[in-house]
């Protein structure tokens, strides 16, 4: 599935796999090999304009299937939540409604998302001006909603950081506590991986290293942090990396 999202394989190499898997769904492992392959590239499949047409049938085809076939409870509820979270009109009347913000997070929330360079200092100082000492809440949501705002917008990565750092001088007791709440997620990110996780984890350790550019985190955290990301990585096809062994001098037999 992340393979197919990628580019990597054929969207519909994938999606012939996934026939059999459809046929045999009264079978339990065939059935969660099926629900892990929708839940991770499910709407990934229905979505691009090359594989809707045959996702979207092969999505009808599974919920027939499961109709007409008197499957284990377990197994016909895991079917049904995959291949209608797949589905944008079902996955939307499923979601249960977002409850109403308050006034003051509402705002900061508008702030947030039309943050630019051309305004990034006139949302700082708006930010400056919440009600942060008489009300303790405003601290987290504010910093709760920056991280909101940069999902899926590295390119805003640079000003949230300027954002903490000018709030970083004057509530320093707020941002210490959130940076480093975001610097134990990415060690606990770090020690156990998920596939789920991996575009977190990213923009997390990307906003870090920018926290780092603007020294609202330390260098010793910046290396610590690093020392758990190098273990972890792997060389990526076309990368070249030096062969230390050939300037190595040959062992004696």
């Amino acid at each position: 599935g992340e393979l197919a999202k990628a580019s990597v394989v054929p969207g519909a190499a994938l999606l012939q796999r996934l026939q059999p898997m459809v046929a045999g769904m009264d079978n339990s492992v065939l059935a969660e090999a099926l629900a892990s392959a929708l839940d991770c590239a499910g709407p990934y499949l229905y979505r691009a304009a090359a594989t809707h047409a045959r996702a979207k049938a092969l999505l009808e085809l599974a919920l027939r299937m499961k109709n007409a076939r008197q499957l284990p409870e377990a197994i016909d509820v895991l079917v049904e939540n995959a291949v209608t979270q797949c589905l944008p009109a079902v996955a939307r009347a499923r979601a249960p409604p977002e409850p109403e913000l308050p006034p003051a997070r509402a705002y900061v929330r508008h702030l947030l998302a039309s943050l630019s360079e051309a305004n990034v200092d006139r949302v700082l100082v708006k930010l400056r001006r919440l009600p942060w000492a008489t009300d303790p809440s405003v601290g987290p949501f504010v910093l709760e909603e920056l991280l909101r705002a940069c999902a899926g917008r590295f390119e805003v990565l640079p000003l949230a950081a300027s954002l903490v750092s000018g709030l970083h001088r004057v509530h320093q007791d707020v941002t210490v506590r959130w940076v480093d709440a975001l610097l134990a997620g990415a060690h606990a990110a770090l020690a156990r991986p998920a596939h789920r996780r991996l575009q977190a984890l990213q923009l997390h350790v990307r906003l870090l290293a920018e926290l780092f550019n603007y020294r609202v985190l330390g260098t010793g955290d910046m290396f610590a942090l690093l020392h758990a990301i190098v273990p972890t990585a792997r060389p990526l096809p076309g990368d070249w990396y030096p062969n230390y062994a050939e300037g190595a001098p040959a062992h004696e037999e």
